[in-house]
């Protein structure tokens, strides 16, 4: 009996006080002060155009010296989150959660729908979270999308899928791939894929179905491959700027609305008779005039005969 209070206790100790992390580990909000300055200072380098790549380096060693944090430190915190993926993503959430913040307080992202709604004919239908963060092991590796059509969606629209990603990787290949695919009212499908691997803006695009046919859903991942990757050192991808965008198809107007051209009938060889456009100066200066009984009349002769 007694053994068995004294083990309660032990518990209830260890449920209080909590493992927490290892010696030489950062907590998780010390981890997610320096991710968060790490991630501006690369936003801030990728501006800086061919010494992008060096800046990156000067950035990210400005960043741990902001924080007071080492190289060493810094890496084998990693290496410790990298191994306790779900203690990572909720690091990455409360990151996250700063990053929209800040670029909602700046007056939004550098995305050019991002004013955009979910209205008119070119319209922002994401409906999930504008920013995601993928690791190398599974379930954590996959960003996934589904929309289903509503009665907004017209035959012939077209999509339009965006998105920026931010690197992390410590070595190791970048084997990315992003895929949409459109399923149509007849069960047709349309897709189109592409592998990011550097920190880039990029953009899926599906035209219109030729026969424009009508939307029944919009699917779509973002996913990291793992294959022949150690499982010892930091691969992750930092999405951010997540958008789709809806385009109606635009009707073209009919010839004679553009240029104010009247329309008069030609006649066909065989079948009935077909419009004719005429520029408008022609059929102003063609237009017969029926004389008046003031007019002067014109004989044979080419002579004036006044009445």
């Amino acid at each position: 009996m007694r053994n068995n209070i004294c083990l309660i206790l032990f518990v209830m100790i260890l449920t209080a006080c909590g493992v927490g992390t290892p010696n030489g580990v950062m907590k998780p909000g010390k981890m997610a002060d320096v991710l968060y300055d790490y991630h501006r200072a690369i936003a801030a380098a990728n501006q800086d155009g061919d010494q992008a790549e060096y800046n990156k380096q000067v950035y990210y060693y400005a960043a741990l010296k902001k924080n007071g944090v080492t190289k060493a430190e810094f890496d084998s915190s990693m290496v410790y989150y990298q191994r306790h993926a779900q203690e990572l993503v909720e690091v990455y959430d409360e990151v996250v959660e700063r990053l929209q913040a800040e670029a909602g307080d700046a007056g939004g992202s550098d995305d050019k729908y991002a004013n955009l709604t979910a209205f008119g004919d070119t319209a922002l239908i994401w409906q999930g979270a504008t920013s995601a963060v993928l690791m190398s092991q599974a379930p954590f590796n996959t960003m996934t999308f589904y929309l289903k059509a509503d009665t907004a969606y017209k035959a012939g629209d077209s999509f339009e899928f965006n998105f920026t990603t931010q690197f992390l990787f410590q070595d190791g290949t970048r084997e990315v791939v992003a895929l949409m695919a459109v399923t149509y009212e007849n069960d047709s499908v349309a897709s189109t894929n592409m592998r990011p691997s550097s920190n880039s803006t990029f953009s899926l695009r599906i035209p219109p179905a030729k026969n424009d046919l009508g939307i029944k859903e919009i699917r779509g991942f973002i996913f990291m491959n793992d294959v022949n990757q150690t499982k010892t050192t930091l691969r992750m991808l930092f999405v951010r700027d997540i958008s789709l965008i809806r385009f109606h198809k635009v009707e073209k107007k009919d010839k004679d609305e553009k240029t104010g051209s009247p329309t008069m009938l030609e006649p066909a060889t065989n079948g009935p008779m077909r419009p004719k456009t005429l520029p408008i100066k022609d059929s102003v200066l063609k237009a017969p005039v029926k004389p008046g009984p003031d007019t002067a009349k014109i004989n044979k002769n080419n002579k004036k005969i006044i009445r």
